[in-house]
């Protein structure tokens, strides 16, 4: 499962990209970030993403395909500070 938003004509967000453990580490991750490319509108040239920064395993996922650390966010949810790792991906002009 994964969510993209157009934030403006040449940045989209990827949210909410979730594969069940048991497909994990058989490539669908990455096939699904390479289809979410494929699908988003001429002139994005940026693909950001956000993790918890606790979740190392996500944070190496990102940065094995390209991603590169932008900022970190500590909003309160439900009263409690959730540490929010943001990633950007600079897209090929030719895709």
């Amino acid at each position: 499962m994964a969510q993209t938003a157009i934030l403006q004509p040449t940045e989209a967000m990827l949210w909410k990209l979730y594969v069940r453990s048991v497909w994990r580490n058989k490539g669908l991750g990455r096939r699904m970030i390479e289809e979410t490319i494929r699908r988003l509108p001429p002139g994005v040239a940026v693909l950001r993403t956000e993790y918890y920064a606790a979740n190392e395993r996500a944070g190496m996922f990102y940065r094995k395909l390209g991603f590169v650390f932008d900022f970190i966010e500590e909003p309160s949810y439900q009263g409690q500070k959730v540490r929010s790792a943001y990633l950007r991906l600079a897209l090929p002009s030719d895709r």
